[in-house]
């Protein structure tokens, strides 16, 4: 839906290949979820979640969130040194976590509560 995604602040972009094949949004915590499925076009790295947040001009605070999703833990640790920090990783193989490339950080908790 392009004038929902206009609302949001997400451009449909000329290279449709830098976009993921998942865009969540998440009204309750006002949050965007990017999902990418790792063997579609691959791992978010840094210069692709940088070319997608160059791009889009997200509108009242919106929380942004990246995953790319894999098929096994096996794959994933065959890219892991180029998926971009903090972004998160699913795992088919287990599929009830995410693990969040950092650790300072996790999708709607505050980093303060661990202290």
């Amino acid at each position: 839906d392009d004038k929902r995604l206009s609302e949001l602040g997400i451009k449909i972009l000329e290279d449709t290949s830098k976009l993921p094949d998942i865009i969540l949004y998440d009204a309750d915590k006002n949050r965007i979820i990017y999902v990418e499925a790792y063997s579609s076009t691959g791992e978010f790295n840094k210069d692709r979640v940088d070319y997608i947040n160059t791009y889009c001009s997200y509108k009242n605070d919106i929380e942004v969130a990246f995953v790319t999703a894999f098929a096994t833990t096996k794959k994933m640790l065959q890219v892991y040194p180029k998926i971009a920090w903090d972004t998160e990783i699913w795992i088919a193989e287990e599929a009830t976590h995410l693990t969040h490339k950092n650790g300072d950080r996790f999708m709607g908790r505050n980093p303060e509560e661990f202290l």
